[in-house]
């Protein structure tokens, strides 16, 4: 705990105090997946390495944000859950995703271009972190550019993507892949219009949900079930249904009747049978947080679940609201709360 010297005046002297106050570090992370942080983002760190480090942090009372970005050059589905994956072992007080904006300048931004997964100028790219990625992405994630390093022999450290270009003609989805040094030295396919939307639209899913999703047990199974559900049934409340039967697979089905009756006490409500209909259709998801009654409430009082709202929009609101409430009550601490219900 960093501790603030307070001086207090009394009759005869001034006496030092100490306040205690929360204590945290912020680590960037960016993947789960080894590939991804050695040769596209640059984070040469072992993932054994994360965690023992995680784990140090959180062991000495320290709260732990991890940030980490969807939807890079290379990435995939699995890399995606993989992230969530990591992020499930290291337990941190606060999981911040985003979504890649690919920059122009940044050695991210040259990668993508280079590549031929973005030919905008920037102009197209959102404000926000959380928008759907404007990349096209590749089949099979790393596999192909992975092949090609190793054949390359290229170490995690030698940056041998930014000497790389892709080569393709028209709208071809296949593209060979040149070294400015070593010539031709492969290929990569591009996932074709529906295949790309789809990965796209997976990525804003996960990253809406990453919060709530890396303190549940097993999230990388709830993540990918979750991401099978078509878009027409993509609802708060199958999120719930998926979720409690995900849970009863893990055997922590048999706590629905204490935590829901929990939840409504911190609400201010007497019973279970009291709570508003949107909160009882997934319960768990507050669970998860500290002060869970807090942010039922104030997902209630903001209108988030209203008649008019997309369930798209209604997640984006309350990820505001759930980042807003762990900073106050996790992070900062800020304020006192209740531990997570579902702890």
């Amino acid at each position: 705990m960093k501790r603030k010297q307070v001086v207090k005046k009394t009759r005869s002297r001034y006496s030092v105090e100490f306040k205690k106050q929360a204590l945290g570090i912020s680590l960037a992370i960016e993947s789960g997946n080894d590939f991804l942080r050695d040769h596209v983002l640059f984070r040469h760190m072992p993932g054994e390495l994360i965690e023992e480090g995680c784990r140090k942090i959180l062991d000495r009372g320290m709260t732990l944000r991890t940030e980490q970005i969807l939807a890079v050059p290379f990435s995939d589905t699995h890399t995606d859950l993989a992230t969530l994956g990591l992020n499930n072992r290291i337990n941190p007080t606060m999981m911040w995703t985003s979504i890649l904006a690919p920059y122009a300048g940044t050695d991210m931004g040259t990668i993508a271009s280079n590549f031929g997964l973005y030919e905008g100028d920037n102009d197209d790219l959102s404000e926000s972190f959380f928008d759907k990625s404007v990349l096209r992405h590749v089949e099979g994630g790393p596999r192909d550019i992975e092949a090609i390093t190793k054949r390359l022999e290229c170490g995690p450290k030698d940056r041998e993507l930014l000497a790389m270009k892709a080569i393709r003609s028209d709208e071809a989805r296949r593209a060979g892949v040149v070294h400015r040094e070593h010539g031709p030295v492969g290929h990569i396919t591009y996932l074709d219009e529906r295949e790309n939307a789809q990965y796209c639209q997976d990525t804003v899913r996960l990253q809406r949900l990453a919060n709530f999703l890396a303190k549940v047990p097993d999230a990388e199974l709830l993540g990918r079930k979750l991401l099978s559900v078509p878009e027409e049934e993509w609802t708060w409340k199958r999120i719930g249904e998926e979720t409690s039967a995900h849970l009863n697979r893990s055997k922590r089905g048999g706590w629905r009747e204490m935590l829901t009756h929990t939840l409504a006490r911190q609400m201010g409500f007497p019973d279970a049978s009291q709570l508003p209909e949107p909160v009882a259709e997934n319960p768990y998801y507050f669970a998860f947080f500290p002060a869970a009654g807090v942010l039922a409430r104030s997902a209630m009082e903001q209108g988030v679940f209203g008649s008019a709202h997309t369930t798209g929009k209604a997640l984006d609101q309350l990820g505001t609201i759930a980042r807003r409430h762990l900073f106050t009550y996790g992070l900062y601490k800020i304020k006192q709360g209740s531990e997570p219900i579902a702890a």
